[in-house]
């Protein structure tokens, strides 16, 4: 397989996570933590991959493999539900571990969503995610 085939199948298995991550608190309480309430929150662009520190790098690249650790830990826990009303319910605790997973790597669960979605368009942003996850 050549290189680029192989990162970018790298890089869906790391954005998928984290895009799970983003879409699952959308409009959620969660976002409140940060201070503010989700109807107030502008929705805010991603920050420049130049003013994304190594630390965040670091942190964003921990938090997303913590993040795709409980994805597949819940996953059949969904699968197997015996209702919707229970899937929603299991849902929601793999949210919450994964929030709290995300939050004790440093970042907000702000921080960690903008950086998710300037990986998506910066090729050099995912090279350095890749290379902390690879580390």
């Amino acid at each position: 397989m050549n290189t680029s085939l192989t990162q970018a199948i790298d890089m869906k298995k790391i954005l998928i996570p984290a895009a799970c991550l983003l879409l699952m608190s959308v409009g959620a309480p969660v976002m409140a933590q940060d201070g503010a309430s989700s109807e107030a929150m502008p929705e805010t662009q991603a920050p420049a991959p130049a003013s994304i520190t190594d630390d965040q790098v670091k942190a964003f690249a921990d938090a997303q493999s913590r993040v795709r650790e409980i994805s597949q830990k819940w996953s059949p826990k969904v699968n197997e539900a015996q209702s919707e009303e229970e899937a929603v319910q299991v849902q929601e605790s793999a949210r919450q571990e994964m929030i709290i997973a995300v939050q004790n790597t440093g970042l907000t669960l702000t921080q960690y969503n903008e950086i998710a979605r300037a990986a998506q368009s910066d090729p050099k942003l995912q090279q350095r995610i890749q290379g902390e996850l690879s580390s």
